[in-house]
């Protein structure tokens, strides 16, 4: 249940920011469009996916405050790392073959694969 709310906040937040990237880009074609989206997700959505995702499970998991912070500091770093590592990865497939429409719930799909991986390393 209360992830579920988590994905309440998550899903429609990702929309706008995914929406807003693509019409940055909507003069681009090509190779030169799936540059630019990779970047831009890569640089400024997925930092904020990673804070939002640590901060709402320590929030989930009943951590007062000064938990928060502390997971915040040790985890954000190393989760960005992994995430950068499998992001590109895991989105040349909907910014290639998928319209924007399907974005949100292919990453909603593989964000649980990088849930798993997470907390698998930590």
């Amino acid at each position: 249940m209360k992830y579920s709310i988590y994905g309440l906040v998550k899903g429609p937040l990702e929309y706008v920011m995914y929406s807003s990237m693509d019409q940055l880009l909507v003069n681009q074609q090509g190779l030169l469009r799936l540059i630019g989206r990779l970047f831009l997700a890569n640089a400024f959505l997925v930092p904020i996916d990673v804070f939002l995702n640590i901060g709402m499970r320590a929030i989930i998991e009943k951590k007062r405050s000064n938990e928060i912070v502390q997971d915040l500091k040790h985890k954000y770093l190393p989760l960005l790392k992994i995430t950068w590592i499998m992001s590109p990865i895991l989105q040349i497939i909907p910014f290639k073959f998928f319209p924007p429409l399907y974005w949100i719930p292919y990453f909603s799909f593989s964000s649980i694969f990088l849930m798993g991986l997470q907390r698998f390393v930590f």
